[in-house]
């Protein structure tokens, strides 16, 4: 039987998930590196204040985006899962959005707001 390239040394120069989660790893290993080598509150305070809104920018961007496609109905996932046969695409990329789940505007600003601060 065939496996390709996949089952070999090397699938690590082309597995995407696998790259993604080895930087996630690395750069927390690296983060948190100086303030377990110094532990300060300063330390910390500086580090929240530079990145999060580095990072909550992208990611409230992201979630008005995703809320602008669900309102226009740009979303074209059981069109692409009918033609591809992917059931992760019929179901949204695993996004299990609950029964009669309708987007609304205050809640994508909520979420993109307090996406960083609260894990609901």
């Amino acid at each position: 039987m065939q496996y390709g390239v996949k089952y070999t040394p090397l699938y690590i120069f082309i597995n995407g998930d696998g790259a993604v989660n080895f930087f996630f790893v690395l750069s927390g290993f690296v983060l948190t590196l100086r303030l377990y080598r110094k532990p300060s509150q300063r330390v910390v305070l500086g580090a929240v204040v530079k990145r999060l809104p580095r990072l909550a920018f992208p990611v409230s961007v992201s979630i008005l985006v995703g809320y602008l496609i669900l309102v226009f109905g740009l979303n074209f996932n059981h069109a692409a899962a009918g033609i591809s046969g992917s059931g992760w695409l019929m179901d949204f990329g695993k996004a299990h959005q609950p029964a009669g789940f309708t987007p609304s505007l205050l809640s994508a600003i909520r979420e993109s707001l307090l996406v960083f601060l609260f894990n609901d």
